[in-house]
């Protein structure tokens, strides 16, 4: 009756094909760009890390270090192929790993805390790191590994330790002095005294830290050690004679 080209059932096979062939293509389409998005996306975060004054790595949940910048590469003294891959612990010196094991074992109960290490070089030279280290969670909310960021505080502490021997050189110094030396801060309690002066009083030197300093003047002496106190904070100085009580009075 119709020729067979006309017939209802021969032309809507062919529209279905065409709106799935369409619908296809815009899938594909919408998926490319959400990837090329995701790439885009990754690319600036990396550029980030490069280019961070911290030093930056990841470590999986076996200790194998996944990721390191240049920054953290080149405070630990080698080359990023050289330790990628391999596990942390082999860069951490045998005297520390007690403590890096316990800080370990704490991040696995997902905790988040800062660290201090040494790490040694190749050619024997060591530095101090200071940082941060955040636990990392798969999709299950399980421990995944750990994000750890780093500071190179070398030269602060051996400034540190410098001044912390600088210390100690004086003190012994002072406390071979044969004067008595004492210190009272702005609340007129004693902060420091030296043996001789302990000596003098009849003290050991912990029993007169944090004493107040008008303590060791007779009642009668008060009003005059006051007025030779303020005049040291004001920047006067000389040499007073004054009476003083030993312990018992």
């Amino acid at each position: 009756l119709f020729p067979e080209e006309h017939l209802p059932k021969k032309e809507q096979p062919v529209r279905k094909a065409s709106a799935t062939k369409r619908k296809s293509t815009h899938n594909t389409s919408d998926q490319q760009a959400v990837q090329e998005a995701l790439v885009r996306s990754e690319e600036r975060y990396r550029m980030l890390l490069e280019i961070a004054t911290e030093g930056i790595t990841t470590v999986d949940r076996d200790g194998k270090i996944t990721y390191l910048n240049d920054r953290m590469a080149e405070i630990i003294g080698r080359s990023r192929e050289d330790m990628l891959g391999k596990s942390f612990f082999e860069f951490i010196p045998v005297d520390q790993q007690t403590m890096i094991a316990q800080q370990w074992q704490r991040h696995t109960l997902t905790e988040t805390e800062p660290y201090e290490v040494r790490i040694d070089w190749p050619d024997g030279q060591s530095v101090y790191l200071i940082g941060m280290a955040t636990t990392l969670l798969d999709a299950q909310k399980q421990f995944n590994g750990v994000m750890a960021t780093a500071i190179d505080i070398t030269a602060r502490k051996r400034l540190d330790e410098e001044r912390h021997r600088s210390d100690e050189k004086y003190r012994q110094i002072v406390d071979l002095a044969g004067e008595g030396i004492v210190v009272v801060d702005a609340q007129r309690k004693i902060t420091f005294v030296n043996h001789r002066m302990a000596e003098m009083f009849g003290y050991t030197e912990s029993g007169l830290l944090g004493a107040p300093f008008i303590d060791l003047f007779f009642e009668e002496d008060h009003a005059s050690a006051e007025a030779r106190h303020e005049e040291h904070r004001r920047g006067v100085r000389g040499q007073y004679e004054l009476k003083m009580k030993r312990e018992g009075g």
